[in-house]
């Protein structure tokens, strides 16, 4: 197993000192929420994704995708081959069925009661016990049946 990609980083006084005569430029790219084909993505593959971070410059990328962590290795490995800083996070929708019913707008401002949960700064290499890898699983199987049941309804309007 990996050990934690941070573990080998100077601590900040040893890296001011490295950098002292570095220029930096006034800012740098970052993008800290980008969802990747591992559960939804815009993005065609992995590669896509690397490429476009490249073409734009990024210095930093979150990876945050929707219940899973299943690309955080794929994505960490992307991050080193292209010099880019990674941000570990994970996220999460959930309903809340009062607040749907009386057209109250948590963080989505189209779906009344749809809430989004994001959890950031996760460790990589990424793990859980055995008590919340279940409940993990729980979420995605819960998820994966919800996915189906619109299928099938589309399937039955078209």
């Amino acid at each position: 197993m990996k050990s934690n990609f941070l573990e080998n980083l100077p601590w900040h006084d040893e890296l001011a000192k490295k950098t002292a005569t570095i220029e930096f430029p006034d800012y740098r790219i970052a993008n800290a929420h980008i969802h990747t084909p591992y559960s939804f993505s815009a993005f065609d593959s992995m590669d896509t994704l690397f490429r476009q971070a490249s073409q734009e410059e990024s210095a930093v990328l979150g990876i945050n995708d929707f219940f899973v962590t299943d690309g955080y290795e794929t994505f960490h490995d992307g991050c080193v081959r292209n010099k880019i800083f990674p941000l570990f996070n994970i996220e999460f929708i959930g309903l809340l069925k009062e607040e749907q019913n009386k057209g109250i707008r948590i963080n989505d401002p189209n779906n009344p009661g749809r809430m989004y949960l994001c959890g950031k700064g996760l460790d990589y290499p990424f793990s859980l016990n055995w008590w919340l890898r279940r409940k993990l699983k729980n979420v995605i199987r819960e998820n994966q049946n919800q996915i189906k049941a619109m299928i099938g309804r589309l399937n039955r309007l078209i």
